[in-house]
């Protein structure tokens, strides 16, 4: 397996390597940082 087809997505939105919890996982876990990130800054205008 090469690297690029961990985040190759087709048309059905599936991850072709069947991957998907760790996709699912990835995006989770990004959006909770921006989400902190997003806090923070919130806090500092504030």
């Amino acid at each position: 397996m090469r690297p690029e087809d961990m985040n190759t997505i087709n048309h059905d939105g599936k991850a072709y390597n069947g991957n998907r919890g760790a996709v699912i996982v990835a995006i989770v876990f990004t959006g909770a940082l921006a989400l902190a990130g997003l806090v923070e800054g919130i806090k500092a205008l504030l």
